[in-house]
């Protein structure tokens, strides 16, 4: 729209306005393609069963957790670290592959 008023009001010309228009145009038409590109990798992703994120699979089945027990424990960490002065550090057996690792 503003292109428009750039144009009527001569602040570029009618071929400079037709040119900008085309661009526009093709970009937007580029973003549609990609948003519907996602769109159905979303929805492929999501109708494939087999690619659950493990950590997400064992939340879901254990419900709403209000305390920390035993079996949960197990089936999440992998090695509690308790160090001199109390400090304690869990290492969880589902840990981001995008984080770096602990040192």
């Amino acid at each position: 729209d503003s292109l428009y008023m750039d144009w009527k009001r001569e602040d570029i010309s009618k071929e400079e306005y037709h040119r900008f228009k085309e661009r526009l145009a093709g970009q937007l038409r580029q973003t549609e393609q990609t948003i519907a590109s996602l769109k159905a990798e979303m929805r492929e992703a999501s109708a494939d069963g087999d690619s659950e994120d493990p950590y997400l699979t064992a939340f879901l089945t254990r419900g709403n957790i209000e305390r920390l027990n035993r079996g949960l424990c197990v089936e999440l960490l992998d090695t509690v670290w308790v160090h001199e002065g109390g400090e304690i550090t869990m290492d969880v057996k589902f840990a981001d592959p995008w984080l770096p690792a602990r040192s």
